[in-house]
Parts: C-alpha cells; sequence; structure tokens
C-alpha cells in the first residue's frame, strides 16, 4: 500500500464517519472533502470541477 492510497483511504473514513454523526452539513463536508482531495494533490485541480458541469450534478443541486 502506497502513502497516496492511505492517505485516500483515510479521507474517505473520516468523511464516511462525519457523515454518519451529522453534526456538519453534508454540502460542507462533501465540499471539503474535495479541497482535502485537491490540497494533498491526490486530485488535479483541473479535474476537480468538472463533475459540476454535468446536468445531473445541476438538478439535484436544483432540488436542494
Amino acid at each position: 500500500m502506497t502513502i497516496d492510497i492511505a492517505v485516500l483511504m483515510f479521507i474517505i473514513v473520516a468523511s464516511m464517519v462525519i457523515f454518519s454523526f451529522e453534526k456538519i452539513p453534508v454540502d460542507v463536508v462533501a465540499i471539503g472533502v474535495l479541497v482535502v482531495l485537491v490540497t494533498t494533490g491526490l486530485l488535479p485541480l483541473d479535474k476537480a470541477f468538472l463533475g459540476f458541469g454535468s446536468d445531473v450534478v445541476v438538478v439535484i443541486f436544483g432540488l436542494f
């Protein structure tokens, strides 16, 4: 297991724990995970916001 995989697994487990306690709003946690992934270098900055252009994401955002 490389360091990148260990860091990613930690981020996933930590976000699941934070999601389950529901002390912090879900959208804040999701954006926080995105920021952490970009700052650690696991997700390139140019690919970080590509999903926001999807029609599905816009429809779900409209539901909120």
